[in-house]
C-alpha cells in the first residue's frame, strides 16, 4: 500500500511538471503569437483543461481511495496493538506452564530417589517386627523366672517358718541329734539363697539389654512414624 502511495504520487508530480511546461510554452506562445493566433490557443487550452478535467478528477478519486488506504492502515494498527495486549498474558501462561512442567520433573525424580529408601524402610519394619517378637519371648521368659524365683521364696520362707520351732527346741537343749538335721538344712538353704542370688545377677544384664532394645525399638517407631506422616 504504501508503494503504491509513492508511486501515485510520482505520478501526480510528473503530471504536475508537465503541466507546468505546457503552461510554460502556452505561455511562450502567447509572446509569440499575436491577437489573431489567440483565439485558436485559447480554443487549444479549453481542449487541454477538458482532458485535464477527467485527470483532476482520476486524481481525486486516488486521494479518495489513498485516504481509505490510510484508515484501513490504522485500523489495522489498532488490531495489532490489542493482539500485542493479549499475547502477554498468554506469554505469562506459558511461562507458568513450562514451571509447572519442571516440578512435575522434580516430583518424579524425588519419587524416584524414594523408592528404595521405602524399600529400606519395609526392611528395617520387618527387623524391628522380629526384634519385637523376640522381646516378647524373652518377656515371656522372664516373668516364668520371676514366678519360679516368688515360688522358691514361698518355699524358703516356709522352711524359714519350719526352722523357727525347731531352733527353739534346740535352744532348749531337749533334741541334741536334731542339730545334725538342721544343719545340712541351713547348707541347702543357704545354697538355695546363693543359686537364687545369682539368678536375680544373670536377670539383671537382661533386664537392661532388653530395655534398650525396647528404647530402640521406640525410636524406631517413632521415626518411622514420623517419615510416613511426613510424606
Amino acid at each position: 500500500t504504501r508503494e503504491r502511495l509513492g508511486r501515485q504520487k510520482e505520478r501526480i508530480g510528473v503530471q504536475r511538471e508537465r503541466l507546468g511546461v505546457q503552461r510554460e510554452r502556452l505561455g511562450r506562445q502567447k509572446e509569440r503569437i499575436g491577437k489573431e493566433r489567440i483565439g485558436v490557443q485559447r480554443e487549444r487550452l479549453g481542449r487541454q483543461k477538458e482532458r485535464i478535467g477527467p485527470q483532476r478528477e482520476r486524481l481525486g478519486v486516488q486521494r479518495e481511495r489513498l485516504g481509505r488506504q490510510k484508515e484501513r492502515i490504522g485500523v489495522q494498527r489498532e488490531r495489532l496493538g490489542r493482539q500485542k495486549e493479549r499475547i502477554g498474558p498468554q506469554r505469562e501462561r506459558g511461562v507458568q506452564r513450562e514451571r509447572l512442567g519442571r516440578q512435575k520433573e522434580r516430583i518424579v525424580v524425588q519419587r524416584e530417589r524414594l523408592g528404595p529408601q521405602r524399600e529400606r524402610l519395609g526392611v528395617q519394619r520387618e527387623r524391628l517386627g522380629v526384634q519385637r517378637e523376640r522381646l516378647g519371648v524373652q518377656r515371656e521368659r522372664l516373668g516364668r523366672q520371676k514366678e519360679r524365683i516368688g515360688v522358691q521364696r514361698e518355699r524358703l520362707g516356709r522352711q524359714k517358718e519350719r526352722i523357727g520351732p525347731q531352733r527353739e527346741r534346740l535352744g532348749r537343749e531337749r533334741l541334741g541329734p536334731q542339730r545334725e538335721l538342721i544343719g545340712p538344712q541351713r547348707e541347702r538353704l543357704g545354697q538355695q539363697g546363693e543359686r537364687l542370688g545369682q539368678q536375680g545377677e544373670r536377670l539383671g544384664p537382661q533386664r537392661e539389654q532388653l530395655g534398650q532394645l525396647g528404647e530402640r525399638i521406640g525410636s524406631r517407631g517413632n521415626g518411622s512414624v514420623a517419615e510416613g506422616t511426613d510424606r
